[in-house]
């Protein structure tokens, strides 16, 4: 009953920091948000005036009421965004074309090849048919497409990233809603493996942003200290809201057996808010079991017109291991600075963070203070190098989950590109504190078309990883 009441307790505390954090937020960002939101605005009520120009082999065009007639290479363009077709009627007064045969739609981070499209360049909708193409990086096709402003949603079609002909994998849906860099959800979800489907679901949600790595819906194998690895990410949107879903991590090792990782979760714009129970593991075979934890993050937020951003993070959970468990809460904030280019070819990236963790076991306390500097070099298309330095002192050494070995840790490595499908990696962590290498890791990737095989040996440690996972997924 106590740690039922300290769990409610600390959830409306999260909760009320929230509520205070996010004004907060939005006034240290008045400036450069009010700043953006006016540029994107400005572009969006330009792009809306701009006139729309049209080249074409015979033009009729009808001053009064501004319908035209195009033929032969028509080309009509308004300011980044062009059709092609060979054939084009339309009404350049209400900015709307339609196309009955073939044409070509291009706009910044979309390239779709279709029949029957009728759209407006003022609103940013319209509609194609037998459509073939891309949306920002997911190659699509589609009997149907509606394109808005925000989205596009694909009838009866199918997304992939997978270049081939007959893509090596696929998730095919009676819709599907992509939100370009941001998320997409598939309904009536089927995902295939060439021309086998491997399992379906209702609806599906994914993840489209830069960060998100351990996103993928097809089944992985793998080999590490703990076995033989299966691993595969589900995720399905809970009622009308896009942002709100329930997902499993499902991962099962031959050694551990299964060790899943679950919970529910809302992605806003500017935060995310978590409630996941089981078990997690980081780079260096430690593990952890959470039961539960609730965890509120933000995304990077600019500090006014000044070249640094932070996030913010704030969590509350039960953790358990082989030999006791705590009830752990953690507040923490990381400041980073925009990468400084040193050269054309020489980045330098510095952050700093603090934060505030208490215990339940032992009833301890714990004020972790972070410095991290990385400097790398892409001394060519296919050799990189990087020197890496953090500094952690009074970090959490209640468990050894996801904690630093040491309190100074050099890192320095390179990559090598030996061919189109093969490269090579070195890295290395030397403690400074310790004087001693911590880990000399050696990895060999190689690319097989829409996956790639990863292979690691980790010197200091004498142990072997070995990844198969979706190249473009």
């Amino acid at each position: 009953m106590k740690k039922q009441q300290q769990l409610a307790a600390c959830t409306a505390g999260i909760l009320l920091a929230a509520a205070a954090f996010f004004p907060a937020l939005a006034a240290d960002n008045h400036v450069k948000t009010d700043k953006a939101k006016d540029a994107d605005s400005d572009k969006k009520t330009a792009q809306q005036k701009a006139p729309i120009v049209i080249d074409a082999d015979q033009l009729k065009y009808v001053d009064s009421n501004g319908d035209f007639f195009a033929q032969g290479n028509v080309n009509v363009t308004q300011m980044d965004s062009k059709i092609l077709a060979d054939l084009v009627e339309g009404n350049a007064k209400q900015y709307e074309v339609w196309i009955q045969d073939k044409a070509v739609l291009m706009q910044p981070g979309m390239d779709l090849t279709g029949n029957s499209l009728q759209y407006n360049y003022q609103k940013h909708t319209g509609t194609m048919a037998d459509v073939n193409g891309n949306i920002d990086k997911e190659r699509v096709h589609a009997n149907q497409i509606e394109l808005q402003p925000d989205k596009s949603i694909i009838n009866k079609g199918w997304m992939t990233r997978c270049p081939a002909i007959v893509p090596d994998y696929r998730i095919s849906g009676e819709s599907i809603e992509i939100w370009p860099g941001d998320h997409y959800i598939v309904h009536n979800a089927k995902f295939w493996i060439k021309n086998t489907v491997v399992y379906s679901m209702p609806a599906y949600r994914g993840s489209l942003k830069k960060d998100k790595t351990d996103n993928n819906p097809f089944p992985t194998i793998g080999y590490d200290h703990d076995g033989i690895t299966l691993k595969q990410h589900l995720e399905t949107p809970i009622g009308n809201n896009s942002n709100l879903s329930a997902f499993a991590d499902l991962r099962y090792y031959s050694q551990k057996g299964f060790k899943p990782f679950y919970g529910v979760k809302d992605e806003e714009k500017g935060y995310n808010l978590q409630l996941v129970q089981g078990y997690l593991k980081d780079n260096d075979d430690s593990w952890i079991k959470v039961e539960p934890e609730l965890r509120l993050n933000t995304t990077s937020k600019r500090l006014g017109e000044s070249p640094f951003s932070y996030t913010f993070g704030a969590s509350y959970g039960k953790w358990v291991d082989s030999a006791k468990s705590s009830w752990r809460q953690d507040y923490h904030v990381y400041f980073s600075r925009d990468p400084i280019k040193l050269s054309q070819s020489t980045t330098l990236n510095l952050g700093t963070g603090i934060g505030y963790i208490k215990e339940s076991y032992n009833d301890t306390t714990w004020t972790p203070v972070r410095f991290d500097v990385n400097l790398n070099k892409k001394v060519s298309d296919r050799l990189s190098t990087w020197v890496g330095y953090s500094y952690n002192h009074d970090y959490d050494t209640t468990f050894d989950y996801n904690q630093p070995n040491s309190e100074q840790e050099l890192r320095t490595g390179f990559s090598y590109k030996v061919d189109r499908l093969n490269s090579i990696a070195i890295n290395h962590t030397y403690e400074i504190d310790g004087h001693r290498v911590q880990d000399v890791d050696y990895t060999w990737t190689h690319n097989l078309h829409c996956w790639d095989a990863s292979l690691t040996y980790r010197a200091k440690r004498d142990q072997v990883k070995f990844d198969i996972t979706m190249a473009h997924f």
